[in-house]
């Protein structure tokens, strides 16, 4: 059906194809079936591995997805791996680089499709299975302690720090995690807030 029409598209367009897949366990599904066929293509990397090296990297990466920070991914886990030395995160490294070199078909997630470059984009056809909407609206979460050092932030802003305070309140002490959209979406306070966390690198 919908997978054949979209193997069928990859094996005999003459233009490099994007397709984008709800989850990594879709992406491993299609990849056996393309290649079956001799499809050739790569695949972009889940970073799901990294919580099992180091939870915080794993949260704070996270974090950089939620707002757009792509670039800084990159950058951080170069500085991380410098450090440790991990050959995972190298090998994680490697294939990102690889990817914007890489000239022909590429299998995605949704999640990380709405963060490519333009570049990457301009000179491919792109394929999105399902909907992707709930992964652009997506209901994201906060660690206490990135939590934490955003309220140190507005120490001297009374009405923000009030509003911050008030989702604090919310919060479960026991938790390592809370959700967020459904406070920071609704007050006027939150564009300011989200501004303050991209600028301030959290």
């Amino acid at each position: 059906g919908k997978t054949e029409a979209v193997l069928k598209l990859m094996k005999n367009s003459d233009t490099p194809v994007i397709v984008a897949l709800p989850t990594h366990q879709l992406i491993q599904q299609v990849s056996e079936r393309a290649k079956k066929i001799g499809i050739e293509f790569i695949t972009t990397p889940d970073i799901k591995f990294l919580e099992n090296i180091d939870r915080k990297l794993y949260s704070h990466i996270n974090s950089l997805f939620t707002i757009g920070a792509e670039t800084q991914v990159s950058e951080y886990l170069r500085t991380y791996n410098k450090m440790h030395k991990n050959h995972q995160i190298e090998l994680y490294i490697n294939q990102i680089d690889n990817l914007y070199s890489y000239n022909g078909h590429i299998l995605t997630t949704h999640a990380r499709l709405i963060y490519m470059k333009e570049s990457l984009l301009a000179s491919r056809t792109v394929i999105i299975d399902e909907d992707i909407i709930p992964t652009i609206l997506q209901h994201n979460y906060i660690s206490i302690e990135d939590f934490n050092s955003i309220l140190k932030l507005f120490n001297n802003d009374k009405k923000v720090l009030s509003f911050l305070e008030t989702i604090q309140g919310h919060c479960n002490s026991s938790s390592e995690y809370f959700s967020t959209q459904p406070f920071f979406n609704s007050n006027e306070y939150a564009d300011t807030v989200w501004k303050s966390i991209r600028d301030s690198g959290i």
